[in-house]
């Protein structure tokens, strides 16, 4: 049976936020039998023909909804050997971020050390001393060879469905990270950056390790559900990221939650804009996360999560209107290399039109002056579209 804590309301601010509910006996059943509004992820295999795969995954991008990808560690490209706490500590030397979760409290730690302190820990009890949890640890160079290598393109990091593979090298934000944990450990509930699309890889586990993911879909632009349920009925900023949010509060909130537990080969996809917590159970796990900027999430930041971030003093991160920036100009150049080559086999690329309409935005447009260089159709705008200048873009 699931533990449901009846005695916390949705407001309650008597507990810690530092408290980790317990997930020793959670159950995805019993979770979801227990909220009128929890659901259950839907669920494909690794296994369905590509086609067929990436057909589900733009039905989920389309509709806002996660999805879990299931049984990657069943396939015959699957490398255990690889994905083993030896194919992961590579560099045992490396200063890592770890949280001890008991006390909130950040340090640093060689990930050798982590290694061993999971290794003489593995499960979660009431004793005393620190619990960490290893986050935004550097992703091995073969972790990240296998992904490329053997997982769809429209997933890949900086690739062509990745907006930030537009923007120079140095400019490009990080977002290829391994998070590792045992029981009790947590990531509290926030969202992605900018908008961006989630993706999350557990790639071990050891003696029944899991994790228990609540998710909230993408929500209309101009209503952010979560965001207002946290603020206004928890007293919390979601996107400080600083609240472990009770089965009770999430079971009382005024939209769907999706719940899913989270076991080795299972790739996590988190739409845009999701309100996310995650709960490890069990053993040791490393997963492998990474997000995407893709045109909605471009949109998403523009009219909504970007003046959120001025309002709660949130750094950005993702820099947003010179990605806008430098995405239409690359696809300006495709599309103009295309019709000076009408024999190219090349299509027509699908982004172009809807990046110069995002682009048009005044949002992004009242931030430059056009330039003599820019491409004809970026220049021909009503000046008073364009607006006063601007130091917006003056730190590139």
């Amino acid at each position: 049976m699931v533990h449901i804590d009846e005695t916390a309301s949705a407001t309650s601010t008597t507990l810690p936020t530092n408290v980790s509910p317990p997930p020793g006996n959670w159950d995805v059943d019993s979770l979801v039998k227990s909220g009128p509004r929890f659901n259950p992820v839907p669920r494909v295999s690794a296994s369905l023909p590509r086609e067929v795969l990436l057909s589900e995954v733009l039905k989920s991008e389309e509709t806002g909804t996660p999805l879990i990808i299931e049984g990657w560690h069943k396939r015959p490209e699957w490398n255990h050997t690889l994905f083993s706490m030896q194919g992961f500590v590579t560099d045992g030397s490396q200063l890592v971020d770890v949280r001890d979760v008991r006390s909130s409290k950040d340090t640093k730690m060689p990930l050798s050390e982590l290694a061993l302190h999971y290794e003489t820990q593995l499960i979660f009890t009431a004793s005393e001393g620190p619990v960490h949890y290893g986050k935004d640890i550097r992703c091995p160079e073969k972790w990240e060879e296998w992904l490329r290598s053997h997982l769809p393109t429209h997933f890949h990091p900086f690739g062509d469905n990745d907006m930030i593979s537009c923007l120079p090298p140095k400019h490009r934000a990080e977002t290829l990270m391994c998070y590792m944990g045992i029981e009790g450990t947590f990531t509290s509930a926030h969202k992605d950056l900018c908008g961006s699309f989630g993706h999350n890889l557990m790639c071990h586990a050891t003696a029944g390790g899991s994790a228990f993911w609540f998710m909230s879909r993408t929500g209309p632009l101009q209503n952010d559900q979560p965001a207002a349920y946290f603020h206004n009925e928890l007293g919390v900023e979601l996107d400080h990221e600083t609240h472990e949010a009770t089965v009770g509060q999430f079971r009382a909130a005024p939209f769907d939650v999706y719940v899913a537990e989270q076991t080795l080969g299972d790739l996590v996809l988190v739409p845009p804009r999701s309100c996310h917590q995650v709960v490890n159970k069990g053993g040791i796990t490393i997963k492998m996360s990474w997000s995407r900027m893709g045109l909605k999430s471009l949109e998403y930041s523009l009219h909504a999560e970007l003046a959120l971030y001025h309002r709660v003093c949130r750094m950005e991160i993702y820099r947003v209107k010179l990605t806008v920036f430098a995405a239409v100009q690359e696809y300006t150049r495709r599309f103009i290399d295309m019709a000076r080559s009408p024999s190219s086999s090349a299509s027509t690329p699908p982004l172009h039109i809807p990046l110069i309409l995002v682009f048009r935005s005044r949002r992004v447009v009242t931030h430059l002056r056009p330039s003599s260089r820019w491409p004809l159709h970026l220049r021909q705008r009503p000046s008073a579209v364009w607006g006063p200048p601007s130091r917006v873009f003056s730190r590139f």
